[in-house]
């Protein structure tokens, strides 16, 4: 059981550690990504959304990382702690899609990369749902959940920065609108 294990979850503190540094570097780096673009993103309500939910990657990673750090708790607190920001993610994410969703006519692309998302969370919410019952794979699917999140970030900031691109070469050629 966990909570009879405090070393099990200390012994993940190192890749937590490394996981959180990342998540708050990719943070930075694409805060600064969308900066530049700032003007692009907030007349295209798809835009958006996708930044508003592309950033919201490393930060919920970053709390999930820096929650699995905080010392001395067990199992049962950890899993429960981790569920609080997880399930604020999934809320929001829904909102920004729901509003974007009904302030334009959005391409199917945004409802599956939404989908991949949420469904992310949802396994970790599992993972972290292991934690209060002893279960130990629960730490792992946490961090892999920190891992493929950060990789699917960086797929989705790539996605909306060419999208970007292309709106701005269609409103330079001659004849579009």
């Amino acid at each position: 059981m966990l909570d009879a294990d405090p070393l099990l979850i200390a012994g993940w503190q190192q890749f937590f550690t490394v996981a959180g540094g990342a998540a708050a570097t990719l943070a930075g780096l694409l805060f600064v990504a969308l900066s530049i673009h700032v003007r692009e993103i907030a007349e295209h309500p798809a835009f958006r959304y996708r930044a508003l939910a592309t950033l919201s990657i490393p930060l919920v990673v970053l709390v999930v990382s820096g929650l699995a750090l905080v010392p001395r708790q067990t199992g049962r607190s950890l899993g429960l702690e981790e569920i609080v920001p997880l399930a604020l993610q999934i809320c929001a994410v829904l909102v920004w899609f729901g509003r974007a969703r009904g302030s334009m006519r959005m391409e199917r692309r945004y409802a599956l990369r939404t989908a991949v998302g949420v469904a992310l969370i949802v396994v970790a919410i599992g993972g972290a749902a292991l934690l209060p019952v002893g279960i130990k794979l629960g730490l792992g699917v946490l961090a892999a959940f920190c891992l493929v999140s950060l990789v699917w970030m960086a797929f989705n900031s790539w996605a909306l920065l060419f999208a970007i691109a292309d709106a701005e070469i269609a409103q330079e050629e001659p004849g579009t609108p």
